[in-house]
């Protein structure tokens, strides 16, 4: 459970959009699934992940800093006895995403599913969001490209985060056009245009939660 915002050895990816008023947003992305092909999990090969996507959060530049501290602190609580038995520094030690959230562990453990909530909590408290953006795998191995798969997706990724920044200065030029479909204390926000394309799935979310 790394923190790519406090920990100096974590490799981040970092993209920086501006807008109305100058509001400038920093985006970090991680893959989920497999870039690889893919038959089917009972399979001897090609059998690592159905899907490969791009998901993160972005956030104002304004409150970057003080989200890391946030985060390294809850990662800490949560994760103290796997840190100390490894001897490691906090910050230096990790859990992979993963193997943190599994089924067996959401369900057994409730702390995971509060610091989650929390998380998601966090993040739109400070005007950020939380996104995915992913992609089913159904070509055979033979037609597989993966490196124009990972730029579908991330291309994907852009769109979705720069159709979040333009409707954010939409909105703060008029406020009143976004009062039907802006609630960022309960329901789910998806940015109005930005549809799944070309087989992609995804989008830009606010509170999807887990139950307690």
């Amino acid at each position: 459970m790394p923190c790519p915002l406090s920990e100096a050895r974590a490799p981040a990816r970092a993209f920086v959009f501006s807008g109305i008023r100058r509001v400038t947003y920093f985006a970090y992305l991680d893959e989920f699934g497999h870039i690889g092909p893919y038959l089917g999990r009972s399979g001897p090969k090609y059998n690592e992940s159905p899907v490969f996507g791009l998901a993160g959060f972005v956030l104002p530049a304004e409150a970057v800093r003080g989200f890391g501290t946030w985060f390294f602190q809850r990662k800490c609580d949560l994760l103290d006895f796997e840190i100390k038995r490894s001897a490691k520094h906090p910050a230096e030690w990790e859990k992979k995403g993963a193997s943190l959230y599994t089924v067996t562990n959401v369900i057994r453990y409730p702390e995971l599913r509060r610091l989650t909530n929390r998380l998601f909590d966090k993040i739109n408290g400070l005007g950020g969001f939380v996104f995915y953006v992913g992609v089913k795998k159904t070509l055979p191995p033979a037609s597989r490209n993966p490196n124009r798969l990972y730029a579908r997706v991330f291309l994907e990724a852009i769109k979705r985060i720069d159709g979040f920044c333009e409707e954010d200065c939409r909105l703060k030029r008029f406020p009143a056009a976004g009062i039907t479909r802006q609630n960022r204390t309960g329901t789910d926000r998806m940015v109005q245009g930005q549809r799944p394309t070309g087989g992609l799935d995804g989008g830009v979310m606010h509170s999807r939660r887990f139950p307690r």
